[in-house]
């Protein structure tokens, strides 16, 4: 579960809280992010440094980048929209988004900022399975539902997926002809509403 590994790289791991949620979520969902990836998050831990921005929002959203943009960021329709949703949530969970604000009310000795990373993580989860507009889902987030079928429940209705023929075996059953697999898309498109 993402809260239990986030926690566990914040507290046993040596990371900070952006770090943490995101090497959790890259664990977790199966981003394929790279530890020079996961270095690009460091600097926001601890509030940048100063305070400002909360280091565990930072991670979360770099999650969210990394599941919904394609191409860039203006080319992702409702990006901004989606950003400002998660963080509205997450202002209203802990009252600010500001580390220096965060942390007095949160921090606890010996444990930091952990019930922050604990509880960014499951806002993350929960806003993951609740965003309900269609995505189109291709290559690391396929591979990341082959690990984890089960997420294929949590695909908002008219998703596209692309998967190229080893990705749709990785998802569906090994298949040996386009005509087998066209089959089987066909039946799962209708079963869970994608395309």
């Amino acid at each position: 579960m993402l809260r239990e590994r986030a926690v566990t790289y914040f507290l046993d791991g040596g990371r900070n809280c952006a770090e943490s949620v995101l090497l959790a979520a890259n664990d977790e969902y199966a981003l394929g992010l790279s530890d020079d990836a996961i270095k690009l998050l460091s600097p926001f831990g601890g509030g940048c440094g100063c305070g400002r921005l909360c280091g565990a929002q930072a991670g979360a959203l770099a999650v969210i980048g990394r599941l919904a943009v394609k191409g860039s960021a203006h080319e992702t329709p409702g990006f901004g929209k989606l950003c400002a949703t998660f963080v509205a949530e997450f202002e209203e969970m802990f009252g600010s988004g500001l580390c220096a604000e965060i942390k007095p009310r949160f921090a606890e000795p010996g444990r930091r900022c952990a019930a922050v990373v604990e509880q960014t993580a499951d806002a993350l989860d929960r806003f993951l399975i609740d965003y309900k507009k269609p995505l189109v889902l291709d290559a690391d987030a396929l591979n990341c539902i082959a690990m984890r079928p089960q997420m294929l429940n949590n695909i908002p209705a008219k998703s596209v997926l692309t998967p190229h023929a080893r990705e749709f075996d990785r998802l569906f059953g090994q298949f040996y002809s386009d005509e087998a697999r066209v089959k089987k898309a066909l039946e799962v498109t209708g079963y869970y509403n994608i395309i």
